[in-house]
Parts: structure tokens; C-alpha cells; sequence
């Protein structure tokens, strides 16, 4: 078994998002409007083995439904996806936040690790224990993965070779018309 498919095993199905692309629909002044502010399409040519995607910041749903609706501004926030990725032996994980205007994403990639870390840690509280169908017990370590926060822009200027991403806050600026994963699953360890 391998570490996606116990990450899969962990999470509910409802948020596995299953599009070719990415997108933000959140619109600033809040319009109607349907179409996205941007998008971008997967690419998984020479990428991973297999791969994963999360949304939880779903419109009327609470992703957090233990916190304080009252509770401190941004306890809440989550980034728009989190893709899985198997590379090898190895799991990486992609932080994803799109921005199409200039605020901020800090919040929502910060909160999402921690998220992330959390499941990682569960997975490994679970090895002893986790079972799948009709397997009675899954052997199974989750000790070689890489978390990576990313932050999706339109009009930023970078390079285009492969792994040339500059990085603001600790995230990867990523600005290509094209969601490559494979530029992102290679890279030096943080």
C-alpha cells in the first residue's frame, strides 16, 4: 500500500476533486459571474506516479465545524487545493493557493500545512491499526514525504526552467500557464 492510498483511506471521498484543471471562482465583489478568475490545466507528463486532489474550501460547507464561528479572524481559512502526490516511495504534498488579485495567501498556505501535518501525523498514529477491505492490517510507514506550499499567480515574472521557482514568504510563486507537477515534486528539500 502506498502512502496515498493511506491518505485516501483517511479522508472523505466528498472533497476529492476531480477536474483537469485548477481554478478560483471567488470573485472580489462577489458577483454571479461562473466563469474562474483563473485557471490552469493539470500536466502529469513525467510527474507522479499517481496523485491526489482535495478541495475544502467549498462554498457552504464548514471544513471546520468545531471552531468558534466566533472565534479569531482566519481560524478557518483553508487553501483552495491540497494535491497528493506518490512519487516513488516518496509522498508530496502541494500546498495550493490561487490569487488572481494581490492579497495575501500567507493565511489560508500556513493554516493548510498545519492541516496537512496533522494528517500526516494521523496517518502515522493509524500504521499499527489501519486496515483496508478486507485486509486485516496494513504495513505501511510514512516517514519519506515532502509538504511544499505554493502560491498560483497571474502576472509575475520568473523562469522556466524546470525546479527556477522564486519563493515569497516561504512559498513558491508559481505562475505558469500550465500546472506541472512534476516541476514541483523534484525539488531541494526545504
Amino acid at each position: 500500500m502506498s502512502s496515498l492510498d493511506v491518505i485516501n483511506e483517511i479522508l472523505n471521498y466528498e472533497f476529492m476533486y476531480h477536474e483537469d484543471i485548477l481554478a478560483e471562482f471567488k470573485r472580489p465583489d462577489n458577483s454571479e459571474n461562473n466563469d474562474p478568475m483563473m485557471s490552469l490545466k493539470i500536466d502529469n507528463r513525467g510527474g507522479a506516479d499517481s496523485y491526489t486532489i482535495y478541495s475544502f474550501d467549498k462554498d457552504g460547507v464548514d471544513t471546520f465545524p468545531f471552531f468558534n464561528n466566533r472565534g479569531e479572524r482566519g481560524l478557518k481559512k483553508i487553501c483552495d487545493y491540497i494535491l497528493f502526490a506518490q512519487a516513488g516511495d516518496k509522498l508530496v504534498i502541494l500546498v495550493i493557493e490561487l490569487k488572481s488579485g494581490s492579497g495575501s495567501s500567507s493565511k489560508q498556505l500556513k493554516a493548510s500545512r498545519v492541516f496537512v501535518e496533522y494528517l500526516i501525523n494521523t496517518a502515522k498514529r493509524l500504521s499499527d491499526s489501519m486496515s483496508l477491505g478486507s485486509q486485516k492490517k496494513i504495513d505501511y510507514k510514512l516517514d519519506n514525504y515532502a509538504i511544499r506550499t505554493i502560491r498560483i499567480t497571474k502576472g509575475q515574472k520568473q523562469g522556466t526552467k524546470m525546479g527556477d521557482f522564486k519563493k515569497a514568504d516561504g512559498h513558491i510563486i508559481y505562475d505558469w500557464s500550465t500546472f506541472r507537477i512534476g516541476a514541483l515534486l523534484h525539488l531541494p528539500e526545504d
